[in-house]
C-alpha cells in the first residue's frame, strides 16, 4: 500500500518530505501526518504551560470551595474561566492538530495507534511498530515480531521513513545479533535494498561493513568499497 510522500506541517504550514534523519521531524502516530520537530516541541511545551496553569488553579478551587459562598468570578456573557481554561486544554492541547484524534502521550498508547494503522498497510507504521517490539517500547520485547513488522514495511519502498528506513533497522538488528541470529551478510543484502532506495544512512552502515567492523564475511575487508561507499555518503548519496 503506498503512502503520501509528504505533507504540509499542520502548525507551520511548511511542506515536508519523509526522512531517514531522526529528529528532523514528528510523525503522529493517530493519522501519520508529519509536523516539524520544531513546532513538534513548541506545540508540546504550550501543552505543558496550559495544563500547569489548569493544575494550579484547580487546587486553588478545591482549596476555595471549603467557603459555601464562593463563587467563581466572571463577566457577565463570559464562562467561567476553569471552564475555559478546560476546554482549550481538551480540544486544542490533547488532539491531533490534523485529524483530531486524541493525542497518546504513553508508549503504550502510541504502539496501539500504531498497529492499526500498520495492519491497514501504512509502511510507516509498519517500520516504527517494529522498531517499538525491536526496543521493548510499549510493548513485549520481541524480536520475532520486530523483524516481521520490518519485513511488512519493505513492501513497500516508496516513503523514506518506511521500507528503507525498515530495511536499515533489521540489518542492524543482523550485523549485531540482536534478538536474531548474527548474519553479516545478510546485513549487507539489507543495507543494499536501504541503500538503492534512498537511504544514505544506509552508506555509513555499508563503509563500515566493508572495513571488517561488523566482523568476519565474504570480500571483506575490502578497503576499495569502503572508500567508495563513504565518498557517496559524503557527497550526499
Amino acid at each position: 500500500m503506498g503512502d503520501s510522500q509528504g505533507n504540509n506541517c499542520p502548525i507551520c504550514q511548511e511542506w515536508l518530505e519523509p526522512t531517514w534523519k531522526e529528529g528532523v521531524q514528528w510523525r503522529l502516530t493517530c493519522c501519520g501526518v508529519l509536523m516539524c520537530a520544531v513546532c513538534w516541541k513548541n506545540w508540546k511545551k504550550k501543552r505543558e504551560r496550559v495544563k500547569a496553569k489548569l493544575d494550579k488553579l484547580q487546587a486553588s478551587r478545591k482549596l476555595k470551595a471549603v467557603k459555601a459562598d464562593f463563587k467563581p468570578k466572571k463577566k457577565e456573557g463570559q464562562e467561567d474561566e476553569l471552564v475555559e481554561l478546560e476546554k482549550e486544554y481538551n480540544e486544542t492541547h490533547c488532539r491531533c492538530p490534523d485529524c483530531r484524534a486524541n493525542i497518546t502521550w504513553t508508549p503504550e498508547g502510541a504502539a496501539a495507534q500504531l498497529r492499526v494503522n500498520a495492519e491497514k498497510g501504512h509502511s510507516w507504521a509498519q517500520r516504527e511498530l517494529g522498531m517499538f517490539y525491536e526496543r521493548g517500547r510499549g510493548v513485549r520485547r520481541d524480536a520475532r515480531q520486530a523483524e516481521r513488522w520490518y519485513r511488512a514495511a519493505m513492501t513497500d519502498m516508496s516513503l523514506m521513513d518506511g521500507g528503507p528506513q525498515a530495511a536499515r533497522d533489521l540489518a542492524s538488528m543482523y550485523a549485531t545479533g540482536n534478538g536474531v541470529r548474527k548474519d553479516v551478510d545478510e546485513a549487507k543484502k539489507l543495507w543494499m535494498v536501504a541503500h538503492k532506495a534512498g537511504n544514505l544512512g544506509a552508506l555509513g552502515n555499508l563503509s563500515f561493513f566493508f572495513m571488517g567492523g561488523y566482523g568476519p564475511a565474504p570480500g571483506v575487508p575490502d578497503n576499495e568499497k569502503a572508500l567508495k561507499f563513504t565518498r557517496q555518503g559524503a557527497e550526499g548519496g
